[in-house]
C-alpha cells in the first residue's frame, strides 16, 4: 500500500506526488496493492493541481464542474483515459 499526504494543493503538488509515487514504486516493486492519499486537514489550494491529482487516479467521468453566473463562466474537467 502506498501512502501519500497532501497538505495543500500548491504549484508543485502534482509533480511532487508523481515523484513520490515513482520512488515508492521503485522501492516496493510489484508488491503494491493500492494507494492511500491522505487529504485530512488540507485547506484546499489550486484547482488545477487538484484536478491533475484526481486525473491520475480516475479513468473516466467528471472531476469537477464550476458554474458561474453566465454560461461562459461554466467549466468542466473530466478524467482522461490512461
Amino acid at each position: 500500500m502506498i501512502y501519500a499526504k497532501i497538505a495543500s494543493f500548491s504549484e508543485l503538488t502534482h509533480a511532487n506526488l508523481v515523484k513520490q509515487i515513482a520512488d515508492l514504486k521503485t522501492k516496493a516493486g510489484k508488491n503494491i496493492k493500492g494507494y492511500v492519499i491522505d487529504l485530512r486537514n488540507d485547506p484546499g489550494g489550486l484547482l488545477d493541481q487538484a484536478i491533475m491529482v484526481a486525473d491520475d487516479f480516475l479513468e473516466r467521468g467528471s472531476i469537477v464542474l464550476t458554474k458561474g453566473r453566465g454560461l461562459e463562466e461554466t467549466q468542466r474537467a473530466n478524467a482522461k483515459a490512461w
